[in-house]
């Protein structure tokens, strides 16, 4: 008697094998309110005192950082553009955005590591009015181009946002 291969998936006698599903893992993003909180309450946290980590940074001069990040974003900060293809293909994108975390000390464009900070209080009241800024921006409508990843979508963009915010929260311990 011959048998009929198997198709994958599919057990002796042609029933199919039910495929698990594990559970999506949900990134937090800035377009997501409690998301948001999050941050602004962590935010609320930071001193002057608080000592960095890793990195140069204090932490006037980091929120000045993220508000020029945020500007950036917004299309309000131009800056230059990394050469770096590899970072605008589709699976490496992904990787960096979604899986691998955010290096330490990684290079930036100079754009929005260059201002002097204002002060801890000022660049923090910046910092939380362009982060509420942030879910009514039109990315899918006013598109900009992230220095090295290129054109981002709305959801890249909440994101990246949130995991480069985390990232720089944590350099300070909130």
């Amino acid at each position: 008697m011959l048998r009929r291969p198997r198709v994958c998936g599919q057990r002796e006698g042609g029933t199919t094998l039910r495929r698990s599903r594990l559970p999506e893992r949900r990134l937090p993003t800035l377009l997501d309110t409690d998301a948001r909180r999050a941050i602004a309450a962590r935010t609320q946290r930071l001193t002057a005192a608080d000592g960095a980590l890793w990195g140069t940074m204090d932490p006037p001069r980091m929120l000045a950082h993220l508000v020029d990040s945020f500007r950036m974003a917004y299309g309000e900060l131009p800056v230059t553009p990394k050469d770096m293809p590899l970072a605008r293909l589709a699976p490496v994108r992904w990787l960096i955005l979604r899986v691998l975390p955010m290096p330490r000390n990684a290079p930036t464009v100079r754009e929005i590591v260059e201002r002097p900070a204002r002060g801890l209080e000022e660049e923090r009241v910046a910092f939380l009015a362009l982060l509420e800024r942030f879910p009514t921006h039109p990315f899918d409508t006013v598109p900009t181009a992230h220095p090295l990843f290129g054109p981002l979508s709305r959801d890249d963009w909440g994101t990246l946002a949130w995991k480069h915010i985390d990232h720089h929260l944590r350099q300070f311990g909130v």
